[in-house]
C-alpha cells in the first residue's frame, strides 16, 4: 500500500489509463464549460482521475491527490478549487 497503483492491480479490473479514458469521455460529453452546471458524486479513485484529467496532471499527482470527506471540489476554468465544508450538527 505504499503507492497508490494498487488501485488497479484487481484481476480483471480497469488499469489506469481504462480509468483516465473514460473520466477523459464523460468529461468531454459535458457541456461547454460556460454552460455546464454539472454535479458528479463519486468514489475517491474516481474523483481523483477525474480532477488529473482535467488539469492535465501527470500520473503519480494525480493519484496523490487528497480525498477528504469534509470538501467538495469545484472544476472551472482549468483549475480545481477545493470547497472545504463545515460539519453539520443534527
Amino acid at each position: 500500500f505504499r503507492t497508490r497503483e494498487w488501485f488497479f492491480g484487481a484481476p480483471g479490473g480497469e488499469t489506469f489509463e481504462d480509468v483516465t479514458a473514460r473520466a477523459s469521455d464523460w468529461l468531454a460529453s459535458l457541456p461547454p464549460e460556460g454552460d455546464r452546471r454539472v454535479i458528479a458524486v463519486s468514489h475517491g479513485v474516481w474523483g481523483r482521475l477525474a480532477r488529473g484529467v482535467y488539469a492535465g496532471l501527470d500520473r503519480q499527482t494525480t493519484l496523490d491527490q487528497d480525498v477528504p470527506q469534509d470538501a467538495v471540489y469545484r472544476l472551472r476554468g482549468g483549475m480545481i478549487d477545493r470547497l472545504d465544508c463545515e460539519p453539520i450538527a443534527l
